[in-house]
């Protein structure tokens, strides 16, 4: 069989495939993702959820309430005990063809701040406003200088690949805290296969894509104070939509930073015992609550679930598509060598 055919089919076919595009179909002015580390009613003294925040970095709202409870010196990290609920939400304000902005925002109830002094807040809620340059797909302050990647979204048809950054340490270093980038150090599509994943939201259905970045040194050490830790985080995303559905570990991230936090803790000890119970009752081989930052409220629509338990959405056509394609290519140039 002539070459000139299959190449002229295969570019047919190649037009004939629908468009992958950096953007998801949601991804426009309005849009929000909700994500929740809820505390049981009767939570014990030990479930508590610590964030370390640097003064300088905190929004000037976030900062005047702190400093009614607390006098605050710029020069070393305060201690938040948050034995409350924590909300961390996405909000897209205004997309153009360049920029988008994103603004983040975390509410921490039920706050102790600085165990020493133990003074006490009801709520405290950090927020700010990010541009994300939608061209590499990255935060950048006012300066241009890179921050890092969007924590809660990737692009499905193209997710990160190993050694991409996810959150650069610059803020960090000028704090002289003695740490490194994170990065992608594993990419899989495997996590909790066969499992149908629990949120507060909705159940979703693998496959799930799962990003996990390196560990981290975290040091710092300075006027009589310091501290020794290691980062690291870890997110699972809908293999349809690319959005976040929940998390392993969330350290660092450039929203956390753009926060004033310089590092996080995201244990949910709600779904810590759901996780328990599932495993009590021999379920948890079919079913999984992960106790991390859980999706818990969205503006935005699912498409709908197949009775097969596969979602019809364009990424699963576009990739069956794309196999059919490779299969087809294989087998014509096998045809082509024979002839």
């Amino acid at each position: 069989m002539p070459r000139r055919p299959i190449v002229f089919l295969l570019v047919v076919l190649s037009v004939t495939l629908p468009l992958v595009h950096a953007l998801p179909y949601w991804f426009q002015n309005g849009t929000y993702a909700t994500y929740a580390l809820k505390a049981p009613k009767d939570a014990t003294r030990k479930e508590i959820n610590i964030f370390e925040v640097w003064p300088t970095l905190l929004p000037e709202e976030a900062y005047e309430k702190i400093s009614t409870v607390e006098d605050i010196n710029n020069s070393i990290p305060i201690s938040l005990f948050v034995r409350g609920d924590v909300l961390l939400t996405f909000r897209i304000l205004n997309v153009t063809k360049e920029y988008a902005r994103i603004e983040v925002t975390l509410e921490l109830n039920d706050v102790t701040v600085d165990c020493l002094n133990c003074r006490y807040l009801k709520k405290l809620v950090l927020s700010r406003v990010l541009v994300l340059n939608l061209t590499d797909m990255m935060y950048h302050d006012e300066n241009g200088a890179v921050l890092g990647r969007p924590t809660f979204f990737v692009d499905p048809s193209n997710p990160p690949s190993r050694g991409d950054l996810i959150a650069s340490s610059v803020p960090l270093k000028r704090l002289e805290i003695h740490t490194q980038d994170l990065i992608v150090s594993n990419l899989s599509f495997t996590w909790q296969e066969g499992k149908v994943l629990h949120t507060y939201f909705r159940d979703f259905l693998p496959p799930y894509i799962l990003v996990e970045s390196n560990q981290v040194p975290f040091l710092w050490s300075k006027y009589g104070g310091s501290i020794t830790a290691s980062a690291m985080s870890s997110m699972v995303y809908d293999f349809d939509t690319g959005l976040m559905i929940t998390t392993w570990l969330l350290d660092i991230t450039p929203e956390f930073i753009s926060l004033g936090i310089i590092n996080g803790d995201s244990m949910n000890y709600q779904a810590s015992r759901e996780l328990q119970r599932l495993f009590d009752e021999g379920r948890a081989d079919k079913e999984w609550w992960q106790p991390g930052f859980n999706l818990y409220d969205t503006n935005i629509r699912f498409l709908k679930t197949s009775s097969s338990g596969a979602p019809n959405t364009g990424m699963r056509y576009f990739f069956a598509i794309s196999l059919a394609l490779l299969i087809l290519t294989a087998f014509l140039n096998w045809r082509w060598q024979r002839e």
